[in-house]
């Protein structure tokens, strides 16, 4: 084994976890630690990995008992073996399957920066307010995603994971949003579009007549804005052709 591989082992085992790692609450907030195994690829022999020597890797060994029988894996081994490392990281469980894998992304940062940045991401999402979809945009959405799955269905929460994503959950005005989701999933219900099963929305044929009108009532709006721009336009149009005229007839008298 390279002295890289050696270094990155004694890196994990510098760091052991207690018997009991806190998950919850203040104490989970400071914990910073590692758990490794060694595993045989045939599986006939499995460690869990406690100190690093010259040689190869201390630990104890898997029994009926649980991880209870002394055992030293020389480093020739460990290269031929399967390493699995969990590193708890404050409240998170962050797992790597090789040393290569520890190295890349354990020694740089990479899974603690990402929470860091997730977290800051969560913070600039918290701050903006959730759209509200309506009921058409609502209505197109599911029938999109009925289209490539015809068994698809939506719960109230579910809805709110498709319109934004699921840092909704974190987000403070998040009871709210799914009130008023909920509200409007019921209103579609009412209206013929989707159909009710349980806690689960699915399309109904309706749903497409109510679409189609609404798209002939869209292009129509659309139309008349058109027109009424159109008309405008024309009459600014005749205003100042008339005014030229008459700036012309002022002129000539």
């Amino acid at each position: 084994m390279n002295k890289i591989y050696r270094w990155a082992i004694g890196s994990v085992l510098s760091k052991p976890a207690p018997e009991r790692v806190p998950r919850t609450g203040e104490k989970a907030a400071e914990v910073d630690c590692y758990v490794m195994y060694i595993r045989a690829k045939d599986d006939a022999w499995n460690i869990l990995a406690e100190s690093i020597d010259s040689t190869g890797v201390k630990g104890r060994q898997w029994s009926d008992d649980g991880y209870t029988e002394e055992s030293h894996v020389d480093f020739v081994d460990i290269d031929k073996a399967n390493i699995e490392i969990t590193h708890f990281y404050k409240t998170y469980d962050i797992q790597y399957f090789s040393l290569k894998d520890y190295l890349l992304k354990g020694v740089f940062p990479y899974y603690q920066l990402t929470i860091q940045f997730n977290k800051a991401a969560q913070v600039f999402y918290n701050r903006k307010e959730l759209t509200r979809s309506e009921r058409m945009a609502t209505l197109e959405l599911i029938l999109e995603k009925t289209i490539d799955d015809r068994e698809f269905g939506v719960t109230v929460y579910g809805l709110s994971s498709l319109l934004h994503s699921q840092r909704w959950y974190y987000h403070p005005d998040r009871k709210r949003n799914t009130n008023y989701n909920e509200l409007l999933l019921e209103s579609l219900v009412e209206s013929g579009d989707l159909e009710k099963d349980n806690d689960v929305y699915r399309l109904s044929r309706h749903a497409l007549v109510s679409l189609s009108q609404h798209e002939q009532e869209d292009r129509k709006h659309k139309e008349t804005l058109r027109q009424s721009k159109a008309m405008t336009k024309l009459t600014f149009a005749l205003i100042f052709v008339g005014l030229i005229q008459a700036y012309i007839t002022f002129t000539k008298g």
